[in-house]
């Protein structure tokens, strides 16, 4: 039987959806249901989920000017976003 520590990662912890248990996972200080270890899974798919949206925005935001027209050649900028979106989804899938 695996142990689940509150301080690990999303990685190598995923149970299909839905499926529940009546095992309990034990901790350092208490026993936590196999419930929050999907809380926690689904957590960390949403915060990937809003960073894979968020981290392309952001770098976007400096090629536009303050009346919203794109101030570099549009293809630059789309070859731009292209690379920083594959950085950034190899970065959360890794």
């Amino acid at each position: 039987m695996g142990f689940f520590r509150a301080g690990d990662s999303c990685k190598g912890q995923n149970l299909p959806v839905g499926q529940t248990r009546s095992v309990s996972y034990q901790t350092r200080k208490n026993i936590v249901p196999v419930t929050s270890i999907t809380r926690s899974i689904w957590g960390c798919r949403l915060i990937a989920g809003v960073l894979s949206w968020l981290v392309p925005f952001l770098v976007a935001v400096p090629f536009y000017g303050r009346d919203g027209t794109l101030m570099i050649d549009p293809a630059m900028f789309k070859s731009i976003m292209i690379v920083v979106a594959s950085i950034t989804a190899a970065i959360l899938i890794v």
